[in-house]
């Protein structure tokens, strides 16, 4: 992945329920337009734009002082936001402890922590992430490119290497680190992917249902690389094992629906 991509954390406010609301509230607030970014707070967010939907909640932007604005920051001074360590941090470095500086736009977001499948999802539309998820910018340029590397960490290869080297914790939760991210395995190919099957996949991954997008992100890459059936099933049974260990739910498809070819 470091080949293809550089990954870093989410924007980190210091005080969620004060810079993030829905963007209704922001603009009773004052804020709208450019001064009211979508950006994701969680996997579920995370599943919204898969299907291409918004995200529900704003980053508040302080572009431009009004009086609204100058009520909201008396707000959060009143709150005692501004003497929180990362509001201190910005006023020591900027001046403005309430200016959150979110960056560019990632071309796309990864999960931080999951109890099974972590994924990658594209950003077409310049969102932005709270540190509940990872930022994905991609040095690469073709947009099939990136499907790939999409599809090829989903698969069972990338899945494998993101468990080998992953932290863990109670109920079987994966935590992902970016420098883990960095080293996962991914594949990348010229070939168009058929777009049915790419939009299916991120239905499925909507839906919840991440074992048939991983299913189907393995026949994607199994066919392209031309890759045998018992590396296939070598690569599952490896994945199932470390799952077990983490006292994780393993993968419950038959072996044999990983053929590329649905044999």
């Amino acid at each position: 992945m470091n080949e293809y991509a550089d990954v870093s954390i989410g924007v980190v406010t210091g005080a969620n329920k004060y810079f993030i609301r829905s963007e209704k509230e922001a603009a009773e607030a004052g804020f709208s337009g450019a001064s009211a970014l979508p950006i994701l707070t969680s996997v579920e967010d995370l599943d919204l734009i898969a299907t291409f939907k918004s995200p529900p909640k704003v980053l508040i932007q302080f572009k431009r002082m009004t009086r609204e604005r100058r009520r909201y920051v008396s707000k959060g001074v009143k709150l005692h936001l501004n003497k929180r360590v990362h509001c201190q941090r910005r006023r020591n470095q900027t001046g403005s402890w309430y200016k959150v500086d979110p960056g560019i736009p990632p071309d796309a977001f990864f999960t931080y922590r999951v109890s099974r499948i972590p994924y990658l999802i594209l950003n077409p539309d310049g969102y932005q992430c709270t540190n509940t998820l990872h930022k994905v910018s991609f040095r690469v340029e073709s947009q099939t490119e990136r499907k790939w590397i999409q599809v090829s960490l989903l698969s069972v290869f990338g899945q494998l290497s993101l468990e080998l080297g992953a932290r863990h914790y109670g109920n079987g939760i994966l935590k992902v680190e970016p420098r883990l991210l960095k080293t996962a395995l991914v594949y990348v190919s010229p070939t168009e992917i058929p777009d049915e099957s790419y939009r299916a996949m991120l239905r499925h991954i909507a839906d919840g249902d991440r074992e048939s997008a991983c299913v189907m992100a393995t026949r994607l890459v199994a066919k392209e690389a031309n890759l045998d059936a018992r590396l296939i099933a070598d690569a599952v049974a490896a994945l199932n094992e470390i799952r077990r260990r983490r006292g994780a739910m393993v993968m419950q498809a038959e072996i044999g629906s990983f053929s590329p070819w649905g044999d």
